[in-house]
């Protein structure tokens, strides 16, 4: 099997090659590499006698159907059907000469053939629904628009992929795909989460604890996973779930190996929640106390926002000389340490930092005491979640701007007490609330929605916090945090 699938990577990086990046990128054509393609063809359940349907969507040179059917076969399948689509005219052709060099070395119990076709349009006449027993896929991923129809309602071509997949596959089939993680949280991805965690289970999980592991050479940024569901009308049936973790791609055989109950990952009671992915006993341990905390932003009486400033679109609102007209502090996301909030940062930072008094009123907020939290993380930064506290009596002006990058939490008819904004901003600067929240998000962008979801200690609690985050140094107040998760109890530290 090895070196059919090396022979059909050279293939597909021939192809990687002939092709121009921003090509690949605007087909969101990633090639799999061999030491993963063989580990997810590792993956499959083997059927010792059993005639196998494999289907590979969108599958480029071949290389993971190949993987797939050469496993298969080794491990007692009677036979595969392989169903390689490709939609690409050079792509489709390089696959042909793979089906065809592993029909020649397979021999007559593999039963191959190229399918040039749109996944999400695949004729019935080609892939019958219902009729697949596995599907093992790499699927491409870039974003699409609500109005187009093609394979379903999800925003993304990589989850349209999924749910082809699902209407393909034969009750108790499996789907086995490489993925962004992205699908895993976020309110984009709740329709598509509660639909298909209805009828699919999940039963295994891959992740990668480098960014950059899975695809290095394209330079993707993306937080990817291996996943292996399978088809059953009760998916939310108590079950195992194998979470298993490597820094890259290769020795992913020797990878740390977690096994978890299904509900300790996915919610039973909401199919669209996020899925969380412990890798470790500390991550689980850590879950189950954060999950005793009984409270979160809703239930505390306070809303996240997103800073209402979007600069392109307020450009001739925003100044950089506040002495010759009346302007108020503009907040950007470089100004939110979890030091403390940094303003102004003068002639070294290039963009404004006042914007008009004459502002729109809607792009304002008025003075008061708020928690700021980035939205955007860099690439590999040790944390994801930076707050700052903006305290009142921080400015004298009546508004302040807060530019587009930056979530707000705020009281909604009402005020944070600064206690309780230094409680929260010390709680989201944790190292482990910022651990529960990479358990829960694979994403760098932290949206407003997550931090609805997580987790937080009553009320009296974060003012307790707050309190002691007036002398206590970062790492007391880590260890703070620490004891209050090991206590799980409301009284004040």
């Amino acid at each position: 099997m090895i070196e059919l699938v090396e022979r059909a990577a050279a293939w597909a990086e021939e192809l990687r090659g002939e092709t121009a990046p921003a090509q690949r990128r605007r087909w969101g054509q990633y090639f799999t590499p061999p030491s993963i393609a063989r580990f997810m063809a590792g993956l499959c359940a083997a059927r010792h006698g059993a005639s196998i349907r494999l289907l590979d969507p969108g599958a480029g040179a071949g290389i993971l159907g190949i993987a797939a059917a050469a496993s298969l076969l080794a491990r007692g399948a009677q036979t595969v059907e392989l169903i390689a689509v490709e939609q690409q005219a050079r792509t489709h052709a390089r696959l042909e000469r793979s089906l065809a060099r592993a029909r020649a070395e397979l021999g007559p119990r593999l039963q191959a053939r190229a399918v040039r076709a749109d996944v999400l349009e695949l004729p019935a006449e080609q892939v019958a629904p219902g009729r697949v027993d596995l599907v093992i896929a790499n699927p491409p991923y870039f974003k699409m628009p609500p109005s187009d129809a093609r394979g379903g309602r999800s925003p993304n071509i990589y989850t349209r992929f999924m749910e082809v997949a699902a209407r393909l596959l034969k009750p108790d089939g499996e789907l086995c795909c490489i993925v962004p993680r992205s699908y895993a949280s976020g309110r984009y991805f709740e329709g598509f989460r509660r639909s298909f965690h209805a009828a699919m289970a999940l039963e295994r999980v891959h992740v990668f604890a480098s960014r950059r592991a899975a695809f290095r050479r394209d330079g993707v940024l993306q937080e990817n996973i291996i996943v292996r569901y399978r088809k059953r009308p009760s998916a939310r049936e108590s079950g195992a779930v194998l979470v298993t973790s490597s820094r890259g791609a290769e020795a992913l055989e020797a990878s740390a190996r977690l096994e978890l109950r299904r509900d300790e990952i996915l919610d039973p009671a909401d199919s669209s929640a996020p899925f969380l992915l412990p890798t470790s006993a500390a991550d689980r341990a850590l879950l189950a106390l954060a999950r005793r905390w009984p409270g979160t932003l809703a239930t505390l009486g306070l809303e996240i926002s997103t800073g209402p400033v979007i600069p392109f679109r307020a450009r001739e609102q925003l100044t950089r000389a506040p002495d010759q007209e009346a302007a108020y502090p503009l907040l950007w996301m470089q100004h939110v340490r979890a030091s403390g909030l940094c303003w102004p940062l003068g002639q070294a930072f290039r963009k404004p930092e006042y914007i008009r008094a004459s502002a729109p009123a809607k792009l304002l907020v008025p003075r008061g005491d708020y928690v700021l939290l980035r939205r955007l993380s860099s690439k590999e930064e040790r944390r994801r979640l930076i707050a700052a506290t903006l305290e009142r009596e921080r400015f004298t002006a009546p508004r302040i701007g807060i530019e587009n990058h930056v979530n707000f939490i705020h009281r909604p008819g009402g005020a944070l007490r600064v206690t309780e904004a230094r409680g929260l901003a010390a709680l989201l600067n944790s190292r482990l609330l910022d651990r529960y929240f990479r358990m829960a998000s694979g994403s760098t962008q932290v949206n407003a929605t997550d931090i609805r979801r997580l987790p937080l200690p009553a009320s009296a609690v974060i003012d307790g916090l707050g309190r002691r985050a007036v002398t206590a140094s970062a790492r007391e107040l880590d260890a703070a945090v620490d004891a209050l998760l090991r206590a799980g109890s409301p009284r004040a530290p």
